[in-house]
């Protein structure tokens, strides 16, 4: 009698600690309550409007393409933007057939230059100036999309990027020098337990 007494009693506690660890299981599948974190919320951010690319200028033709030597004139491809990139020594111009030129990235064009769609010529590192407000959109258990107001500065700018010729033919990228820590931006971004995403961005007025 006693030994079945033992069986039961050894069961009895297999039985209650499948129970806890079932337990212990639900609730790691719960994830953390979503909290704001400054420090996750500027690199959010930062990694949207750094691969937005703003701080690029674009090379409007493709290397080694022939055009006419009075290129500065072409509207198709923007020949003033040529004119612009070679004066401040991003991109030279070598002989082409036909008495043509076309055009290679210089050691410094090079240093500044990004393959990506479009490509072009990045200078300085957007990242978040300072957050203006963050108000919450919507929540619920475990998830939160909120709507963040904040300024942008560009570090590290070089000094072919604030060249008369680059501001006239690229006026954004003026703009985005010239509004460091002014003009305000907006994104909601969203949280399910996971780190945050953005889901929109918008330009919100001074």
């Amino acid at each position: 009698m006693e030994r079945v007494n033992g069986k039961r009693l050894v069961a009895s506690v297999v039985a209650l600690a499948a129970v806890f660890a079932l337990a212990a299981c639900g609730k790691s599948n719960e994830g953390p309550k979503v909290a704001l974190d400054d420090k996750d919320l500027t690199n959010t951010l930062n990694n949207f409007i750094q691969a937005d690319q703003q701080n690029c200028v674009s090379m409007p033709i493709a290397f080694n393409t022939p055009v006419a030597k009075d290129y500065a004139k072409l509207t198709d491809p923007n020949g003033a933007q040529l004119a612009a990139l070679v004066k401040v020594g991003l991109i030279a111009e070598t002989p082409a057939d036909g008495g043509q030129v076309q055009f290679t990235a210089t050691d410094k064009g090079k240093d500044a230059y990004d393959g990506n769609t479009p490509p072009g010529f990045c200078s300085g590192t957007p990242e978040v100036d300072k957050v203006v407000s963050n108000t919450v959109e919507e929540t619920a258990d475990n998830y939160s999309r909120d709507k963040v107001v904040f300024t942008t500065k560009l570090d590290g700018v070089a000094d072919w990027a604030k060249d008369d010729a680059i501001r006239q033919q690229y006026p954004k990228f003026a703009t985005l020098i010239d509004n460091q820590g002014k003009e305000q931006h907006s994104l909601e971004i969203e949280s399910r337990g996971q780190g945050w995403r953005v889901l929109e961005s918008s330009p919100v007025a001074n």
